[in-house]
């Protein structure tokens, strides 16, 4: 098991053929990740907890793998959920980084949740393998390896996952990829 992201990673590297440009919206106006956030809703349902999106208006493409794509954001998705009570909001959000030149390249998903949030002490370490917080302390739910995942797959894209407080309480785990420039045929 300790080697499991690992083994993810050398079997992402033998298919890395099949690595697609994906437009986080497509020609259809349907967005791959609202299509996530949709067949998510019923989870988010039953605890009345609303799953809310934001996205772009023009395509913004992406160098990504749209089943990577689809893990890291049910897995972040699944999480907010998890952490989250009775009336919370869960926003995912899609959208180009504010910032200097080198953000304007990239594209930033967002999953910001309202729930129980991370300790300040425990921000920097929570996507470390096997992580057991105080959040997790006692809780059967999975085995703590759902955020280590996410961030090899992340930085296998050449992209960059981070977390930080919510100030209106919860979390805020946010994943930037390269934007797709058509001088990379």
């Amino acid at each position: 098991m300790a080697h499991f992201v690992e083994d993810a990673a050398k079997f992402y590297d033998k298919n890395y053929h099949d690595l697609i440009i994906i437009h986080v919206c497509d020609k259809m106006g349907l967005h791959p990740v609202e299509t996530i956030v949709d067949e998510l809703a019923h989870l988010a349902e039953k605890k009345r907890i609303t799953l809310v999106t934001s996205m772009p208006e023009q395509p913004v493409p992406v160098l990504f793998d749209r089943l990577w794509l689809d893990r890291v954001v049910r897995i972040l998705v699944v999480n907010g959920i998890h952490f989250s009570g009775p009336a919370d909001t869960i926003l995912v959000r899609i959208r180009k980084p504010p910032g200097n030149r080198i953000k304007e390249k990239t594209v930033e998903i967002s999953i910001i949740d309202q729930g129980i949030g991370i300790p300040e002490e425990e921000i920097n370490q929570i996507f470390d393998k096997f992580l057991h917080n105080s959040m997790t302390r006692g809780d059967s739910y999975g085995t703590d390896m759902g955020l280590s995942i996410c961030r090899q797959i992340v930085q296998d894209q050449h992209g960059a996952i981070s977390a930080r407080r919510n100030p209106d309480g919860g979390t805020i785990f946010s994943f930037v990829l390269p934007v797709f420039a058509e001088d990379q045929n």
